[in-house]
């Protein structure tokens, strides 16, 4: 099976929201009720062209009309999804399977102020691009088999999970040029590049039994190895097992009386690990960049979980009854604590959190 999609996007001017300088809605609402808007429309640039200071120079609330004529901004946004899956069966009770996916994204967002425009005095003009891409591919075995009254299954597989993301952040400021508005109008031009990649490698299995359909067993097992984590702590394993007793069929009890009754229990252990880049530091051009101190020695945060509970139904389903216990356990939690401004940090990224619920 193939499947790909691809959806293109184009916008221009959105409306700005909340409490930004540039959305009309609000600094239509902040008027007095009794404001002659039709001035607003005939007066919001002077005879060169420049802002018409109205209200005392409140960069919080420009003339709409304004941000109507003078300012603007588009965004194009592109996506490509695709997919494949392969199925073959050497055997009667083996499918192999090959799984392949992308969700690729890009994002093109441009702002401009013209000149004179309040909080923005020397004009502005801001390009951010952003390309996001994410990968996966699955290697996937599964077996199914029964035995008089067993029935059983198995499956093994792996998978890579990976993210690249790049964002580039141009602004550029103080434009000379007021006719064109192009990068080349404006003299003073900055450049910020961020990226963001990550990969995550698993392995995985389980196994499955069922007898009569009224006793049933799941086992699984898993480990993943994190590009986020140490050398020495980026391999963890975390496994389940569940089962299940539908004792109204065992028991084989008056469909009339009890019609449904099931005993559960599970017990579960998961992994998690962090963002990438919190191992060591990272730097910008004469700068440390971010705000947290990083922690080469991160282990991943682990939890278990345990699941107890019975279901009942009675007297032909009219009456139903579902008791659930439950308890996890969340241990080195990754966690963000405030540090002195005087290490030219914010936080630190420590294992300490260890939370039941």
């Amino acid at each position: 099976d193939f499947k790909v999609t691809y959806t293109h996007e184009g916008v221009n001017n959105r409306p700005a929201v909340a409490d930004h300088r540039a959305n009309i809605a609000k600094n239509l609402m902040t008027l007095s009720t009794t404001f002659d808007q039709e001035w607003l429309r005939n007066s919001y640039e002077d005879i060169n062209g420049e802002y018409f200071n109205w209200n005392n120079g409140d960069v919080y609330n420009i003339n709409p009309y304004w941000v109507l004529n003078k300012m603007s901004n588009t965004s194009t946004k592109d996506n490509y999804k695709g997919s494949a899956v392969i199925r073959y069966r050497p055997l009667k009770q083996l499918t192999l399977q090959a799984t392949a996916g992308t969700d690729v994204n890009y994002f093109t967002f441009e702002d401009f102020a013209y000149p004179t425009s309040p909080g923005r005095e020397r004009g502005m003009l801001s390009i951010k691009d952003y390309k996001n891409r994410m990968y996966t591919a699955e290697l996937l075995a599964i077996y199914k088999g029964k035995y008089k009254k067993w029935d059983y299954g198995a499956t093994l597989g792996g998978n890579i999970y990976k993210v690249d993301n790049k964002t580039q952040i141009i602004t550029a400021q103080n434009m000379i040029m007021r006719d064109a508005k192009a990068l080349q109008s404006f003299t003073e031009k900055t450049i910020k590049e961020d990226v963001y990649r990550k990969q995550i490698n698993s392995i995985y299995g389980s196994m499955n039994f069922a007898y009569d359909n009224f006793a049933f067993l799941d086992m699984t097992l898993r480990s993943d190895c994190s590009s986020t984590l140490p050398v020495h702590n980026n391999v963890y394993w975390y496994p389940s097992v569940s089962g299940s007793l539908l004792f109204s069929e065992l028991l084989h009890v008056d469909k009339s009386i009890l019609p449904y009754g099931k005993v559960r229990a599970s017990w579960a252990k998961v992994g998690n690990d962090t963002s990438p880049y919190m191992l060591r530091p990272t730097y910008e051009m004469a700068s440390i960049s971010g705000d947290v101190i990083p922690n080469k020695n991160l282990r991943p945060t682990m939890t278990n979980s345990i699941e107890l509970g019975f279901e009942l139904k009675l007297l032909k389903n009219r009456i139903g009854i579902d008791f659930t216990y439950y308890n996890q356990h969340s241990k080195d939690q990754i966690l963000r604590m405030n540090t002195s401004y005087a290490s030219g940090y914010r936080y630190q990224l420590i294992n300490a959190g260890d939370i039941e619920n």
